[in-house]
């Protein structure tokens, strides 16, 4: 997985989704099923996380947010998946995390 921030505006990105502090490691391994931990505010149980798969922008897969906390949230990577961009999606808004 490739890193993220939570820089707004960068790349003509904006977050308009109020999930902030977003923060990824430049690198996450992890397999299939397994769970991945973010540090991050305003996400909610059952958000989607978009996975796109790098160098293929066709190929998207979807993970739900199993657990939030305070600053973190949770959720297990889905079949398939190897190096992707993480975006945020919430009632049909996405913002790329990078």
């Amino acid at each position: 997985m490739i890193g993220c921030s939570d820089a707004d505006g960068k790349n003509g990105v904006i977050n308009t989704l109020n999930i902030t502090a977003v923060s990824i490691p430049s690198r996450i391994a992890v397999t299939t099923g397994g769970e991945i931990i973010l540090s991050g505010k305003g996400f909610a149980q059952g958000d989607e996380i978009q996975l796109t798969a790098q160098g293929d922008a066709g190929k998207v897969y979807t993970a739900l947010v199993d657990k939030v906390a305070a600053e973190t949230v949770t959720f297990s990577l889905p079949e398939g998946v190897s190096t992707v961009l993480i975006f945020c999606a919430w009632f049909g808004e996405t913002a790329l995390c990078r």
